[in-house]
């Protein structure tokens, strides 16, 4: 689907850990028109042709993959992530920059983690803290700056409102 290196490959991160496969399906339309030119009056000499692409809004999610042998709370973090790929998919969103798309899925990563960090087993607790820091201070421009704006937008207008606005205007509100 385009969108195979989810978790890294050409973002700022060096590792592919996690991605959501999806089908969309795409109607193609080549408009032909008559190209005119001056032949002694003749009308048209040829056509040109433009192909035009129209999603329909009718995407499947068809895996989410994730690498195997990651502590419990990393791999949860992933699924999140991956998950909020699915789940905006799924409902309709449109095409997001990737800076907005991921900075919304690293947020629903930390969330997830703040979630389950408060439960995690003895000896887990410093690695779910350290995985939940490792999303805060990411340098990387997609993935950190990205979470960084969708945070500030969550803790201004909670989640659903943050959605919502995403949604209608494909961009985190301010």
């Amino acid at each position: 689907n385009g969108e195979a290196d989810e978790e890294g490959g050409g973002h700022g991160h060096g590792l592919t850990r996690g991605v959501c496969m999806s089908q969309e399906r795409v109607i193609q339309t080549v408009v032909r028109r008559p190209a005119f030119g001056r032949m002694a009056g003749l009308g048209p000499v040829g056509s040109s042709s433009q192909r035009i692409e129209r999603p329909t809004g009718d995407c499947k999610v068809t895996a989410i993959l994730v690498l195997y042998g990651f502590p419990r709370l990393l791999c949860g973090s992933i699924i999140a992530h991956e998950c909020m790929h699915a789940w905006l998919k799924m409902h309709g969103y449109p095409k997001l920059e990737l800076k907005v798309e991921e900075g919304l899925c690293q947020l629903m990563a930390l969330l997830w983690l703040e979630s389950e960090v408060p439960k995690a087993a003895e000896g887990q607790l410093e690695a779910g803290s350290y995985f939940a820091n490792a999303i805060q201070i990411d340098p990387s421009e997609v993935y950190g700056d990205g979470f960084r704006a969708a945070f500030a937008s969550y803790e201004k207008y909670g989640l659903e409102a943050v959605l919502n606005h995403v949604k209608q205007c494909a961009q985190l509100p301010v």
